[in-house]
């Protein structure tokens, strides 16, 4: 939460973070694509953009215009962009190399494993503290079918 700041990266597994970060778009999409332009423009030597939810790829003329100015750098990974979530919306600018990951949430899982958990709550079993979900991991190659299985 924003209220609980993060310790920044500072070469952990030599990962730092750009000045700024995290930044926090309070779920407004248009914000999001606004914040990855800026962060994009004001970091023109960037390897690395990690956003932990789709927000800025869901207003995807913006997206493409902000990803479109640094695609050389993408397509030649010098620039790596990876998300959470992977959402059909996404999928599109994944395919056109607008992206390398989405990594997301497994919704059927979370929703079968709830309801299983829940019978069981009303069986009177007990239920684990932790329900493994799984994930979905997408890449270009596999936009087409990605989460479709």
């Amino acid at each position: 939460s924003k209220d609980k700041p993060v310790k920044r990266l500072a070469g952990e597994n030599g990962w730092t973070e750009v000045d700024g970060c995290p930044i926090y778009n309070n779920d407004n999409i248009s914000l999001a694509a606004q914040q990855m332009n800026d962060v994009l423009v004001a970091n023109p030597k960037l390897d690395a953009f990690v956003a932990v939810g789709g927000w800025a790829q869901y207003a995807p003329s913006a997206y493409r215009q902000a990803v479109g100015r640094v695609k050389d750098r993408v397509d030649s990974k010098d620039l790596v962009i990876s998300f959470g979530d992977a959402f059909a919306p996404q999928l599109p600018l994944l395919k056109d190399g607008l992206a390398h990951y989405l990594v997301g949430q497994s919704p059927y899982n979370m929703g079968y494993k709830s309801i299983e958990a829940l019978h069981d709550l009303k069986q009177g079993k007990t239920v684990p503290p932790y329900i493994d979900t799984g994930f979905v991991k997408c890449t270009p190659d596999m936009a087409d079918t990605c989460g479709k299985n």
